[in-house]
């Protein structure tokens, strides 16, 4: 984060903490929250509420978003992008994000297999490439079906992308610190397998049937439109205060989705 934003954020955080809780509750939106760290937007939300049936699940400013920022659904994927499965993940992800463009942002946290270093170089690949807003692209290009994941492989659709590869080559080392972040919030969720999806806080373990996935999101998108009806908020304010209300972990898994198919 240079300078400039992070006095901005600093100067947004102050503000909405310094406000009673309901202006608060109406300023703290996906906006506001999604420019801090990860700590200050835990800090700014408070102590984990007692929802367990949700955990928190927050987004970084580095992490890759697709759909609008102010969706009141959000549908966040721990991927390893290396595995098959991931491949499958990351489709189904961008389907129901496409059948419901204005309600739902997807969002991609690449993680690495411990004992897979082909793994590792395609997440921090991923992370370093999306800095010029090209990580869902080598994401899909690398996540391919019936192709394993290589070196060969990952330098063919960095090239493909036409990635400016003086910049990538500097922002592998950031990336890479993306990366060991994204790994730590695993651990603080008791995400131990890969897919893992959290839809608006629910835990998806594995990777159900598309239109089991979907049909989850509808029911997430009804009662999003309940949360803003009745808290009387505006959409970008609906996931951060479902945030603020989970808890940390939720190892529960949503009653909308489930499925076994997580790799471990």
């Amino acid at each position: 984060m240079n300078t400039k934003t992070l006095f901005a954020a600093a100067a947004l955080s102050s503000l909405v903490a310094a406000c009673s809780p309901a202006k608060r509750h109406a300023l703290l939106t996906t906006h506001v929250l999604e420019r801090m760290s990860l700590a200050d937007q835990e800090a700014l939300l408070g102590p984990p509420g007692v929802n367990e049936g949700r955990s928190r699940v927050l987004i970084a400013p580095s992490d890759l978003s697709l759909g609008p920022k102010d969706a009141p659904v959000v549908l966040v994927g721990f991927i390893d992008i290396s595995d098959e499965t991931g491949g499958l993940a990351i489709r189904a992800m961008r389907t129901v994000q496409e059948a419901h463009a204005n309600n739902v942002r997807i969002v991609l946290k690449p993680v690495p297999r411990p004992d897979a270093d082909i793994s590792r170089h395609v997440a921090e690949a991923i992370a370093a490439a999306n800095a010029q807003g090209l990580g869902w692209e080598l994401a899909a290009c690398v996540a391919q079906p019936d192709v394993p994941a290589t070196a060969v492989v990952l330098d063919g659709c960095v090239g493909k992308l036409r990635i400016d590869l003086a910049r990538f080559a500097r922002d592998l080392i950031p990336a890479g610190t993306q990366i060991h972040e994204i790994t730590t919030v695993m651990a603080r969720l008791a995400v131990t397998g890969t897919p893992t999806m959290f839809l608006n806080g629910y835990r998806i373990k594995g990777l159900p049937p598309t239109e089991q996935l979907d049909g989850g999101v509808i029911a997430a998108i009804s009662e999003a439109e309940d949360i803003v009806e009745g808290a009387n908020i505006a959409r970008a304010a609906v996931y951060p205060e479902i945030m603020r209300g989970a808890s940390v972990p939720s190892t529960r898994r949503t009653p909308l989705v489930e499925s076994d198919d997580a790799v471990n």
